[in-house]
């Protein structure tokens, strides 16, 4: 049995982007998930429907975030059931625990932790659960053995990412943040496991089988530019808009607000989060 609590080495590069995006979601947490309409929360609710949780179970929640599928998950496992949630970001973890007393939730145990080294014995669990975080861990590959590891023969793997619209929707803003603050292009080399085929090959890779890949879509609407703005502040672009002055930030704003008049009309903005649930087994 490996030695859990034993660390491992680590790319210092990958450590440092580990910790910079852990930092840029703890000051999001306050906000995360509450601008818009929540998404998170339905493809939560979706995710543990796919996946097919059955009470008794033991799940961890890799990436868990405010608890957009701990929550449902919690309810599918019933009291006899147990809900492990991880998230790098100590301020999301802060948050979900909370929000997990307040609910009285007793089932639920949250903590810091990195997907690419989970402190849990071999076979903890008869299911993990990714939602919407496989595509920010450096070494995907690693943290995909390690949900192998950590989940029992039989037990069931599963993921929610983006399809490539999504990414398209909102490339548009990103690369305006990018030019204002004349940053190089972006690696076009990271896996962000929009296809199903990129999902099967990783999946397969890593030891799992019986891959399947649902595509599924929801609406999202935000009421106002206002919302809009407040919305990039509580996602993963929050790192570039930090880094930005008082006049670039106002000029960024002005050019956004300028784009959705023109590409969508007049607020409200109407966007799609089209996602791949997918699920898998370990054999």
């Amino acid at each position: 049995m490996r030695n859990y609590r034993a660390s491992s080495m680590a790319n210092p590069s990958d450590e440092q982007a580990k910790q910079t995006m852990a930092g840029v979601f703890s000051r999001a947490s306050g906000a995360y998930d509450r601008v818009v309409t929540s998404f998170f929360d339905h493809f939560g609710s979706r995710l543990v429907d796919h996946v097919g949780l059955e009470p008794g179970w033991r799940v961890l929640d890799v990436g868990c975030g405010r608890g957009a599928a701990v929550f449902p998950a919690s309810t599918r496992v019933g009291s006899a059931g147990r809900i492990s949630a991880i998230d790098l970001a100590p301020g999301m973890v802060d948050v979900l625990r909370q929000e997990a007393e307040q609910r009285g939730i007793a089932n639920v145990d949250v903590r810091v932790a990195d997907a690419e080294d989970l402190p849990y014995p071999d076979g903890s669990f008869e299911a993990v659960l990714c939602g919407f975080a496989l595509f920010f861990f450096p070494d995907s590959h690693k943290a995909l053995s390690e949900f192998l590891r950590v989940v029992v023969p039989g037990g069931r793997l599963g993921v929610s990412t983006f399809t490539p619209a999504v990414a398209d929707g909102l490339a548009w803003f990103v690369e305006l943040l990018r030019d204002s603050l004349e940053l190089p292009a972006p690696r076009r080399d990271t896996v962000q496991f929009d296809e199903p085929q990129q999902l099967d090959r990783a999946l397969t890779s890593a030891g799992f089988t019986s891959v399947n890949v649902q595509e599924e879509s929801f609406a999202v609407l935000v009421p106002s530019f206002d919302h809009f703005w407040e919305w990039m502040w509580s996602i993963g672009v929050r790192g570039l808009l930090e880094q930005l002055d008082e006049p670039a930030t106002n000029l960024v704003r002005q050019a956004a607000e300028a784009h959705l008049d023109q590409e969508l009309g007049s607020p409200p903005y109407h966007f799609t989060a089209d996602t791949l649930l997918t699920r898998a087994v370990k054999p």
